[in-house]
């Protein structure tokens, strides 16, 4: 058998027409161009699998070349090579339409499973397994940067601030790990809104203590960010990004969208993009602790459509979409997620 191709010498850019022959079945004849002829057992050369109509290359000891178009006859002079067994399957694969839309279908209905349903699972079980101290190492100095770029100083009276204090930490005693501290601050843009960092801040917009009718309200919220910080949302938010940036470059090769994870941690603590699992953990949360404290959970309904309306009358008045909307665009529905509260 006689397959036609090219030679490459071995640290040579030189491509040489070239034939290679096998004559008793075990030994191999490569006769190129002004080069004398190289011989070699069958089991002494390493074969490339054969994907599509690509060329071959049957590499020498030596480290020379051979490559070739003709892969009917590649395959039938090396069909016990050690380098071909078990991969003629891929060419099967990949020569038949049936097998090619079959194996699409599936890799992609794995791999949207895998990011709705197993990313966050693991980023739950690894999120849980981890020291309380990794929360405060990803906060530090989270307050101070949102304080030099979105917020100003706070203006309630301090008795005010410190009235409100003095009721929520009440209930914090059994979440002492957790390192609540509740701060008050202009939002600014920002408008009525309370979030929580994962190093135990529980930040209070000036806005929104105005926008609530009574204390029970800021309670209802209060509990709901505690509900963030005891199922770890931020930090389960940042295992599942980094979790798909590392798909993403294993797919694509694009390392420049992991680092973009990093550089985005600010922005996830400002607009607190949770999913809708997340929001639903927190709203149950604090459902909850308003049964446990005999405090009437239709103030969360409350003040909950009080802020949607705030933000929609402020829209409208400006013909602008406000970013800064976790409780609106980032968050499920509210009528849908009050519902509960009203029953």
């Amino acid at each position: 058998m006689i397959v036609n191709g090219y030679f490459y010498p071995q640290n040579q850019s030189t491509r040489l027409e070239a034939t290679l022959t096998n004559n008793d079945g075990h030994l191999l004849t490569l006769n190129a161009t002004d080069k004398p002829p190289i011989t070699a057992g069958l089991k002494e050369v390493e074969v490339s699998a054969r994907l599509g109509q690509t060329p071959r290359l049957i590499t020498f000891e030596d480290g020379s070349s051979f490559e070739t178009t003709e892969n009917d006859k590649v395959d039938q002079l090396f069909s016990n090579h050690d380098d071909l067994k078990g991969t003629q399957w891929i060419h099967i694969l990949e020569s038949h339409l049936v097998f090619v839309i079959a194996v699409v279908v599936f890799v992609s209905a794995f791999t949207l499973g895998f990011v709705q349903y197993g990313v966050p699972a693991i980023a739950h079980a690894t999120a849980k397994a981890l020291p309380i101290e990794v929360n405060q190492v990803l906060a530090k100095g989270s307050l101070e940067v949102l304080d030099k770029t979105y917020f100003s100083e706070s203006a309630l009276p301090n008795v005010r601030q410190q009235q409100l204090i003095s009721q929520f930490t009440r209930y914090t005693e059994p979440y002492a790990d957790l390192n609540i501290s509740i701060v008050f601050r202009n939002g600014n843009s920002m408008g009525a809104n309370a979030f929580a960092l994962p190093d135990g801040h529980i930040v209070f917009t000036d806005e929104i203590v105005e926008l609530a009718e009574n204390d029970e309200e800021l309670l209802s919220i209060f509990f709901h960010e505690v509900g963030h910080l005891e199922h770890r949302h931020l930090l389960r938010r940042i295992i599942q990004d980094s979790m798909l940036a590392m798909l993403v470059v294993l797919v694509t090769g694009d390392v420049s969208y992991a680092s973009s994870v990093v550089l985005a941690l600010p922005a996830l603590l400002v607009e607190l993009a949770y999913s809708r699992n997340f929001e639903v953990e927190a709203d149950e949360f604090a459902l909850a602790l308003m049964h446990k404290h005999n405090i009437d959970t239709a103030f969360f309904a409350h003040i909950m459509r009080r802020i949607t309306d705030s933000y929609r009358e402020e829209n409208e008045s400006t013909d602008e979409h406000y970013s800064f909307t976790p409780y609106l665009s980032t968050h499920p529905m509210t009528e849908e997620r009050i519902l509960p509260f009203l029953k």
